[in-house]
């Protein structure tokens, strides 16, 4: 399908068919994906608690960007780190060991993925949800980390380091 006779997407928001949880902290909305977008890109709106963040890991075919919308992060890409605020924008290159952690009691910010098709592994790692509200208590640790290593693989990621503890 050629880009220009894709259907305008509009109105997509966060509704109880397109959101899912996992309790590791993460809230994800599934705003776009590569169906919307010819496999182009997705989006997704998250909502993370404190403390809330993935294993330091690797994507062999896709970037990702992060624009915070509201709360307090800290972005590990490589080597460098970067405390992220409503309104910073940070760039995840493939190939470069990156992860992130939500410091403030609290954070949303949109995540875009290119190309798209790595959003399977989201929805493979959460679950539906009830309610579009968190859900109470702190983010838990995974309860199976070798799943999500072994999910992560069949997505063309690679766990390279455990999450990075709250400090």
């Amino acid at each position: 399908m050629d880009v220009a006779t894709l259907d305008l997407k509009t109105g997509h928001h966060p509704t109880l068919e397109n959101t899912r949880y996992s309790p590791i902290g993460l809230r994800f909305s599934f705003l776009l994906d590569g169906k919307d977008t010819n496999g182009r890109c997705s989006l997704q709106l998250v909502t993370a608690k404190r403390g809330a963040g993935p294993a330091w890991h690797v994507h062999s075919g896709e970037d990702e960007v992060f624009y915070v919308l509201a709360g307090e992060m800290r972005g590990y890409v490589g080597d460098d780190v970067v405390t992220l605020n409503a309104g910073d924008t940070a760039f995840l290159p493939r190939e470069v060991p990156h992860t992130y952690q939500v410091i403030s009691e609290e954070a949303t910010f949109l995540a875009m993925i290119t190309p798209a098709g790595f959003e399977g592994f989201f929805h493979e790692i959460t679950d539906p949800v009830a309610s579009l509200d968190m859900p109470p208590g702190p983010a838990l640790p995974p309860a199976d980390p070798a799943r999500i290593a072994r999910l992560m693989t069949e997505y063309g990621g690679l766990v390279v380091g455990p999450p990075v503890p709250l400090s």
